[in-house]
């Protein structure tokens, strides 16, 4: 895959029932991606292990007969974990996506119909962000304690330095595309040590105090 701005090589498998929607996303997006498209969870695990090594991201829609979009992309994380699983749905099935949000099996939201643009854009940072865990821009997550489960009281107390993005994830209570994201858009404290990304948790820390105070004083007005 070409490193960031050319993405023609960039592999999206999307799975939808409905056939206008699979229409749909290659009319826009071939030109730009390359596209698998599948109708239900079967053919789409078929092609999963067919192109898993390429696959940036996941993107399926939660009402499908049989398997639903969540169960896929649950399954599909044991199989591809460093894929970014999108989920679109409707805003009748929020309660549904929020909790596979809570779970870790969804790393983004995208309801219908598409805003195009912001789609466009997230597919985007999802195969910057595949092809930088590629070319080790993180370290892989066994370096440290990948396993640790920090309470919200003594979360990562014991580390000064925050390693692998598997940590930080777990510090910050959100999933690995969430931090790439908020990296990318200069929103968290990061640095680089030669080619990989490095987090100090009183950096971390600071930042969150800050976030808070901001949200706290938009609340008294």
């Amino acid at each position: 895959m070409e490193r960031l701005g050319d993405y023609q090589n960039c592999t999206i498998l999307y799975v939808d029932d409905e056939e206008k929607s699979l229409v749909n996303f290659n009319r826009v997006f071939r030109k730009k991606f390359k596209i698998l498209s599948a109708a239900n969870a079967a053919e789409g695990y078929r092609l999963l292990e067919e192109y898993r090594d390429d696959i940036a991201l996941l993107m399926s829609d939660q009402r499908m007969p049989g398997e639903k979009g969540v169960e896929f992309l649950k399954r599909s994380r044991e199989v591809h974990p460093n894929a970014v699983r999108i989920l679109t749905t409707a805003y009748s099935d929020f309660d549904v996506a929020i909790e596979a949000m809570n779970s870790g099996a969804v790393s983004k939201l995208v309801t219908k119909p598409w805003d195009i643009p912001q789609l466009e854009m997230i597919i985007k940072e999802a195969c910057d962000f595949f092809t930088a865990q590629r070319e080790g821009e993180f370290l892989p997550d066994t370096d440290l304690s990948a396993q640790l489960k920090p309470t919200s009281h003594d979360r990562g107390a014991e580390i000064g330095e925050l390693r692998t993005l598997e940590q930080v994830a777990r510090y910050l209570a959100v999933d690995k595309f969430t931090v790439y994201r908020l990296i990318t858009q200069k929103k968290i404290p990061a640095f680089k040590v030669g080619n990989q990304w490095r987090f100090k948790q009183e950096m971390v820390d600071a930042w969150l105090v800050a976030k808070a105070n901001i949200k706290k004083a938009k609340s008294d007005y």
